[in-house]
């Protein structure tokens, strides 16, 4: 087989290519490591070149408690697992050293005031639509649109990406507007 291809577990070779993309996932995925870590001291995370025959070199020695852990990616082209062998009291120590030690406010109730001020998204949603990639890439400017909303039916309001009113669409001078016709619990 040629030098630029990886041959994995079940027998199947890697191009250069897909070893250039799995290179940069894990790149990206130290970095992300490294920007969302929370502990008092710098993580730095350093990345090797995939190893072309790793099975010739051994990181723990025979015995040892290890733990493997790893993250699974699932697209649409097909599914990527990225596993972690780490001996076991590293990965617990690391897992300790994760926790968050921040301190809580000593009010354990929040000022009702603040919150009071705290924004919060209302989305009204006039309609939803489906089409295909073709006919959204055609789509041309004076072109309707139909959705899947009756017009004679109040249209939802959102909260937090969850229904809680309906609204019926109108206008207050010259912004468009709702006015709330019932709230839904829940």
């Amino acid at each position: 087989q040629p030098d630029n291809t990886e041959v994995t577990e079940d027998g199947t070779s890697l191009s250069a290519v897909e070893l250039s993309v799995a290179g940069l996932i894990l790149e990206q995925l130290g970095n992300c490591l490294q920007e969302a870590w929370m502990g008092s001291t710098e993580m730095v995370v350093e990345l090797s070149a995939v190893e072309k025959d790793p099975g010739k070199k051994r990181v723990f020695r025979y015995g040892d408690l290890v733990t493997k852990t790893g993250i699974c990616l699932e697209l649409p082209q097909g599914r990527l697992e990225v596993g972690w062998v780490l001996p076991k009291q590293a990965a617990c120590d690391l897992l300790d050293q994760m926790a968050d030690h921040r301190e809580l406010p000593s009010s354990k109730k929040p000022n009702e005031s603040t919150v009071g001020k705290l924004p919060i998204e209302l989305v009204a949603v006039l309609g939803k639509a489906n089409m295909t990639m073709a006919s959204l890439a055609n789509l041309k400017v004076g072109e309707l649109v139909l959705l899947d909303q009756w017009i004679d039916s109040p249209i939802p309001m959102l909260v937090n990406e969850k229904q809680h009113y309906r609204c019926w669409p109108g206008r207050l001078g010259s912004f468009q507007a709702v006015e709330v016709s019932d709230c839904q619990d829940g």
